[in-house]
């Protein structure tokens, strides 16, 4: 089972009232508010039907925070629970040259 953490104190918090497919954005967002954690470019499978889904996440020693859900996890039951592949990490300093690169939140290398 899956179970959210309580946020850790030294965190920039993320503020939107609409999250729903909008984790490239609110999570570069968060990472760059926050410069100590990393953004990751994943594909989670959602369980029950176990689809592919290309997502983004923040993540921190033992910790991730999804911005969707605007919750933290523990690191190892997120990445079982969601069975999350392909994982491609940037540090804030990457996150915001991709951005400026691109023009876009992402997702930038996922394949």
């Amino acid at each position: 089972m899956l179970r959210y953490l309580n946020p850790p104190s030294d965190i920039n918090p993320t503020r939107a009232r609409v999250r729903k497919k909008r984790c490239y954005e609110l999570t570069w967002k968060f990472v760059l508010g926050n410069p100590t954690w990393d953004l990751v470019h994943a594909v989670i499978f959602v369980p029950p039907m176990g689809v592919p889904i290309p997502h983004a996440f923040a993540m921190r020693e033992e910790r991730i925070y999804d911005s969707v859900d605007n919750k933290f996890y523990k690191k190892m039951e997120y990445l079982d629970h969601f069975s999350v592949q392909n994982v491609r990490c940037y540090s804030s300093l990457e996150a915001a040259r991709c951005c400026a690169s691109t023009k876009s939140y992402g997702p930038w290398e996922l394949g």
